[in-house]
């Protein structure tokens, strides 16, 4: 019932003489007690589903409990963040969350109860969000088997809106000879920074190329790559064609970009 070193001696005796008393005493080798306990974590997160968008919080639950039959002392949990994630905030029923050293220390937790740790985290990058935590204490645990959980992994996509317009400097007829000015700009909305952005730029077969600027990447008559594109930021590229002989003209552009776009009807001009 209680900690300690358990010693146990007998002695026995009687009314008649007795002609051996050496072996009149007995006693057992000493025993030490020492605490068990039996500590539980569990970990729980606010989001239902396989893909979150970076840009995306998320909320982590960890609780740890103590079975007993005895209080845990030096109770340290390990709670690793995915470098997916950007801690935002932090709260314990019991002990402090250590960001930087990547554990949560409880301390004493006493037999029968139970300490919560909240953690609130921004998706910063894509890629595969997995997080496993693991309880233990100065105290002998009867059962390591619940002493780590983990979620199921949560993969983090790059989403953004990538818009573009095309204008012609003609808005009539032309003639054969003549020249015709295309100015392509494309623009992100965000949320996210868009990676790999490219335009397919295919040219009617009635043009022919006179020049190309861009404001970055590169044209190489079809395809102009413009490469990352942050949030807010546009890129333009502007086209010098000469009418080689007589039709209509159609020019059609279409962005895309490496991600998840969650707007498609404005890719197109």
């Amino acid at each position: 019932v209680s900690l300690g070193n358990i010693s146990n001696a007998v002695k026995v005796t009687s009314n008649e003489n007795d002609t051996n008393k050496s072996n009149n005493n007995a006693s057992i080798p000493n025993i030490t007690a020492i605490p068990i306990v039996d500590l539980k974590i569990k970990k729980e997160v606010n989001f239902t589903g396989d893909v979150i968008n970076v840009t995306d919080s998320i909320k982590f639950t960890i609780t740890v409990y103590n079975d007993g039959p005895c209080n845990a002392t030096n109770v340290n949990v390990t709670e690793v963040l995915s470098p997916h994630l950007k801690l935002t905030k932090s709260n314990a029923t019991i002990g402090e969350y250590n960001a930087t050293g990547r554990y949560w220390y409880i301390g004493e937790l006493k037999n029968k109860s139970n300490a919560v740790l909240t953690i609130e985290a921004l998706v910063i990058s894509e890629g595969t969000i997995s997080n496993v935590v693991i309880v233990n204490c100065t105290e002998k645990d009867t059962n390591t088997s619940n002493n780590k959980d983990e979620i199921d992994n949560i993969t983090a996509v790059i989403v953004f809106d990538l818009q573009i317009k095309k204008y012609a400097n003609v808005s009539r007829n032309i003639d054969v000879t003549d020249k015709i000015k295309f100015n392509i700009t494309v623009y992100n909305a965000g949320p996210c920074n868009a990676t790999d952005v490219y335009v397919i730029e295919p040219f009617a077969d009635n043009l022919r190329l006179i020049s190309n600027t861009t404001s970055q990447g590169d044209y190489d008559g079809y395809t102009w790559y413009v490469g990352n594109l942050n949030v807010g930021a546009n890129a333009t590229l502007t086209i010098e064609a000469s009418i080689a002989y007589a039709g209509i003209i159609v020019n059609n552009v279409n962005v895309t970009g490496r991600g998840i776009d969650y707007d498609l009807s404005n890719n197109r001009d």
